[in-house]
């Protein structure tokens, strides 16, 4: 299951995502993105690649 966090900088305002892929049985994995987009992204390949390696 992914989940993606909003965060903001406290010293610059800055805006970037954290998206996280945690599936059981499994190590969780994370990565910090400029932009939703990508993190979208990022989250949808990761849990596309872990299914397929478990259907395999």
């Amino acid at each position: 299951m992914a989940s993606i966090q909003k965060i903001v900088s406290p010293l610059t305002g800055d805006i970037s995502y954290r998206a996280q892929v945690r599936v059981k049985g499994r190590k969780p994995q994370s990565q910090t993105f400029p932009n939703k987009k990508e993190a979208q992204q990022w989250t949808a390949s990761v849990e596309t690649a872990i299914r397929e390696s478990l259907i395999s």
